[in-house]
């Protein structure tokens, strides 16, 4: 007998396990609320606020936060005064962080509430001169 199939993960190993063991006991418990809204803010904006990831992409981030709405919407159910304020963050918050990240919709683990994975690389690629083409450094 097969175990479950493993889908590629940017967690390290143990945050993976424990990512996987919290959605298991919230399911067996039918907890149905949204974790990006119980999150504690790191900085709060007008409609946005900056959270900690509780189960970070390790393999590739030292820092990683995600940029969520006040309001647990979607992005299709964003508001044009959410939108204008999102395009304005994105452009100053990216003097912290090296890239955003948007999961696909079937690779979305919190698809009720639109958030936006904010990144700052570790290991080679942070490297301001790090080729990937090359996985070495440019000179």
């Amino acid at each position: 007998m097969q175990g479950p199939i493993q889908r590629p993960t940017l967690r390290l190993p143990e945050v993976e396990a424990a990512y996987q063991a919290q959605r298991r006991r919230r399911a067996r418990q039918g907890d149905t609320s949204c974790p990006l809204c119980r999150a504690p803010s790191l900085e709060e904006f007008r409609f946005w606020r900056l959270i900690p990831n509780e189960y970070p992409y390790g393999k590739i981030a030292k820092t990683h936060h995600m940029l969520v709405p006040k309001r647990c919407v979607t992005e299709h159910d964003l508001s044009p005064e959410e939108r204008e304020e999102l395009l304005v963050l994105k452009r100053s918050l990216a003097v912290r962080y090296h890239y955003y990240l948007e999961a696909t919709p079937q690779r979305q683990s919190v698809p009720g509430h639109y958030h936006l994975h904010c990144l700052d690389l570790q290991g080679p690629c942070a490297h301001p001169n790090h080729s990937p083409s090359q996985n070495s450094f440019s000179e």
